[in-house]
């Protein structure tokens, strides 16, 4: 919550892989495997990184109570 700059790094590179994965571009996935994380679609890693939105988000909102 402390570094509003941050916040809005994150949001913005999830959501472009977001909009990527939705368009087809299928590097997603390899940037996500290199991450450590596996994925082998690219419904995966829509899911995936729909999944990392959606926690950070609530985190962040729990970091602000």
């Amino acid at each position: 919550m402390d570094d509003q700059e941050y916040h809005n790094i994150f949001i913005n590179a999830i959501d472009q892989g977001i909009r990527a994965a939705n368009d087809g571009d299928r590097r997603v996935m390899g940037f996500i495997n290199k991450s450590g994380y596996k994925v082998n679609s690219l419904k995966q890693a829509l899911d995936l990184l729909l999944d990392f939105k959606e926690i950070y988000l609530r985190e962040f909102e729990q970091s602000k109570e």
